[in-house]
């Protein structure tokens, strides 16, 4: 029997897609994408809507898996990258993890999303853990939208 995707399912697809575009990361991607974005939108149910959705080291950790399973499975990076210009060293990851998910609540979504950026935490899928992560916190995880460009034209490295 043959299953017809809803409107809301075509939109998180297509917005997947052009993520996965706009990232360059290829086709098989947005198959792990849409995993990625299927994981955080059980957890967003399992929480209260009164309350703002906490993002745990561990859920981070499941969506760099899920969005690049070999690149991302041993955890986080362990190799230095360069982010808008800036070197970034990986031994300090899990310190600057912490604190920015310390931090979460009194960081507006945008704000929380460049502090991701800047960690740039994985081997590879940061900029697509990041919307996703963008889009929970901002509260459009139903219905998508990509985060803003905020590193302008000038950011470079891994996405």
């Amino acid at each position: 029997m043959r299953t017809l995707l809803n409107l809301s399912q075509m939109g998180v697809i297509a917005y997947c897609a052009e993520e996965c575009h706009r990232q360059e990361s290829g086709e098989l991607s947005v198959f792990w994408m849409i995993n990625a974005y299927r994981h955080l939108a059980e957890v967003r149910t399992d929480c209260s809507h009164a309350e703002r959705p906490h993002i745990t080291s561990t859920l981070v950790e499941e969506l760099y898996a899920l969005v690049e399973p070999v690149k991302n499975k041993g955890g986080f990076r362990q190799t230095n990258v360069v982010v808008a210009g800036k070197a970034i060293g990986w031994e300090n990851i899990p310190r600057q993890m912490e604190n920015l998910l310390a931090a979460q609540n009194e960081l507006s979504p945008v704000e929380f999303y460049r502090e991701f950026e800047e960690i740039h935490a994985g081997a590879d899928g940061n900029g697509r853990v990041g919307s996703l992560l963008f889009n929970y916190l901002q509260g459009t995880l139903a219905k998508p939208v990509a985060p803003p460009d905020v590193f302008g034209s000038t950011a470079t490295g891994a996405a």
